[in-house]
């Protein structure tokens, strides 16, 4: 058995990723709020709130960005971040995370949201770089990006209380039968 375990120690190990990125931590930090309603004796809002605390040193004390490279930030990033103090917000009422909340809510239609054409982008609107495709249609978008617009328009317009953006998402209303 140490033959075995000696060599095992001389292979080389599988890469191992281990980047982390703003948008799954503020999915995590959510799911803890949510776990905190279902059961609150068990210590979860303090864990979220603590879990926050990491990510606004980590990702959001100098400049918003999603993983690694602190250029790159995606409207989700945006999006699940707003949602997630939304939610400390609710549970906790404490009004540090609206104010970053609404905060956030105006830069994030500053950077992504083009008037003209009535749609967010999904890089920022200066994004010059030819990799990234920087338009998003509303109608056309894939199905996985829907879960971030829903919380995106309807978190700018419970902070906003513009009521302007939920109607990206929605279908139109006809009065046909």
């Amino acid at each position: 058995l140490k033959k075995l375990l000696d060599i095992r120690l001389k292979r080389n190990k599988p890469f191992f990723d281990d980047k982390t990125q703003l948008d799954l931590n503020c999915l995590m930090m959510s799911a803890l709020i949510s776990a905190h309603e279902i059961l609150p004796n068990k210590g979860y809002l303090k864990l979220a709130e603590n879990f926050f605390m990491k990510i606004e040193k980590k990702y959001i004390k100098n400049k918003i960005y999603h993983s690694f490279s602190k250029e790159t930030v995606f409207i989700e990033d945006y999006a699940f971040l707003i949602n997630a103090l939304n939610d400390l917000y609710d549970n906790t009422m404490n009004l540090r995370y609206k104010d970053l909340a609404k905060r956030l809510s105006q830069e994030t239609i500053d950077k992504f949201y083009l008037d003209d054409k009535n749609i967010f982008q999904k890089n920022p609107k200066d994004n010059n770089d030819i990799f990234f495709n920087p338009l998003y249609d509303i109608f056309i978008i894939p199905l996985d990006h829907f879960k971030w617009r829903f919380y995106l328009c309807f978190s700018l317009d419970a902070v906003t209380a513009v009521n302007k953006y939920t109607s990206l998402i929605l279908p139109k209303q006809t009065n046909t039968c």
